[in-house]
């Protein structure tokens, strides 16, 4: 976590104050440096997990709340205490796409902030465009992995009160 969250980029040297990882099943989220560095698992929490029953594209609205449900479930049943608007630090499977929504160049030395309104409105065009509106499906990466990932980066800074996202687009 220490090597990974001092990133290069914006010149000011930003640290991360947690590094998420989305995986399959569950989703955890590290924090801290050294001897204090601390694990959170989020059961649940994954990918494979959320998108099982989607089939290959995004969720219908039953779907995307009963995730929302489950993701916020997870997070509440861990020990992580809120992280008073640090930054959370992504790198994995969405990071070229988030940055190309973003219109972040994909150089690997360049680290794109992304405030947490940023995401709230990622998640709410994607709400839209589930519920079938034609406008806020532009721009979105169509397919179940982006829309759960977006969910668990979603859920994780908002209740975990994290202000910015850091996309590295080095994996």
């Amino acid at each position: 976590m220490e090597q990974a969250s001092r990133l290069p980029g914006d010149g000011q040297g930003r640290e991360a104050g947690a590094l998420l990882h989305v995986g399959v099943e569950q989703s955890i989220i590290v924090t801290g440096k050294g001897a204090a560095l601390e694990t959170f698992v989020l059961a649940g929490a994954g990918v494979g997990a959320l998108t099982r029953n989607w089939g290959d594209g995004w969720p219908n609205a039953g779907q995307m709340e009963q995730a929302i449900a489950d993701v916020e479930d997870s997070i509440m049943a861990t020990t992580a205490v809120p992280a008073g608007g640090k930054d959370l630090l992504y790198q994995g499977d969405c990071t070229a796409q988030m940055r190309a929504m973003a219109g972040l160049p994909a150089d690997a030395l360049l680290v794109g902030a992304l405030p947490r309104e940023r995401i709230e409105l990622w998640f709410g065009d994607l709400a839209a465009a589930i519920e079938g509106s034609l406008t806020a499906r532009r721009g979105l990466p169509e397919g179940g992995v982006f829309a759960a990932t977006l969910l668990v980066i979603r859920e994780c800074m908002h209740h975990l009160d994290y202000g910015t996202l850091l996309v590295s687009s080095r994996g």
